[in-house]
């Protein structure tokens, strides 16, 4: 049982939607606040998806008699198995990454292109892109105008995305702990069904998913820990590290999407 929780914690510290997550996290006002309410949004989220299930099983024994009684059987093969959303996602994350890639091609072609754009490199932008708007941003102010007068469900929709974009841009905790509300990955469920399978006694059952959720938030804990040691270096370099991602941010986006399109693949060919 430690053994594949243990491998299946060191996969998934490197998850790529989580490290976009603590990217975005830590580039709003208050980074290491925010940081610290995604942290325990993480927290609240994979305790209760691992350990209330496993004490349930533990106290009602009955019932995991019942799903095993009710569950499918086996494949007849021991082949890998499809999973169709994984590998539709990781398929949709490939697309993105060569449309990034694409993109980013295309932009050298124009900067090795023209001299201007080849002097202003040097400063770490080109002058289209410093005039340029953020789309982004651009597209949610849109999204986000309310008509004077206006009423009904899509102009409530639109009032309700003003005002989170608005608390986002403001640093509220409560949206980064909102985002650590609402993702797991799917090696969570996996680990779950090692251990709950494992019959090791229920400390051991609930130490392997402490540990697991510990492992698997390695990369958030140690930021944590290095705005606990040093809170004015470790901000330095998370502006350093956001001045260079905001400078190189299509290869910083195409490299997560292909990263995290092969691993969701992977994922949904029955691989890992």
């Amino acid at each position: 049982m430690w053994s594949s929780v243990l491998v299946l914690a060191l996969v998934t510290v490197l998850d790529p939607p989580r490290l976009l997550a603590v990217f975005l996290v830590t580039s709003r006002p208050r980074p290491g606040k925010n940081l610290l309410f995604y942290y325990l949004g993480c927290l609240v989220l994979n305790f209760w998806f691992l350990l209330v299930p496993l004490a349930v099983l533990h106290f009602v024994p009955t019932l995991g008699t019942l799903l095993q009684r009710y569950a499918a059987p086996p494949a007849a093969d021991s082949g890998s198995t499809l999973q169709p959303i994984p590998l539709a996602l990781g398929v949709l994350s490939l697309l993105i990454a060569a449309r990034l890639a694409m993109r980013l091609r295309v932009r050298r072609k124009t900067s090795d292109a023209s001299p201007l754009d080849a002097d202003s490199a040097t400063n770490g932008e080109s002058p289209t892109e410093a005039t340029k708007p953020n789309p982004i941003s651009t597209a949610i102010s849109r999204l986000s105008t309310v008509e004077e007068g206006s009423q009904g469900l899509a102009a409530a929709i639109r009032r309700l995305v003003g005002r989170v974009y608005g608390a986002w841009k403001e640093g509220s905790v409560w949206i980064s702990l909102f985002m650590g509300l609402t993702y797991s990955p799917l090696q969570a469920t996996a680990a779950l069904a090692v251990i709950a399978t494992s019959g090791a006694p229920i400390l051991a059952q609930l130490s392997a998913a402490v540990s697991f959720v510990a492992i698997m938030l390695a990369v958030v804990e140690l930021i944590l820990l290095g705005y606990l040691i040093s809170h004015s270096k470790t901000e330095a370099v998370l502006r350093s590290a956001h001045g260079w991602t905001e400078v190189h941010n299509l290869e910083v986006f195409a490299t997560i999407s292909a990263v995290g399109g092969v691993f969701l693949v992977a994922t949904g060919l029955g691989v890992f």
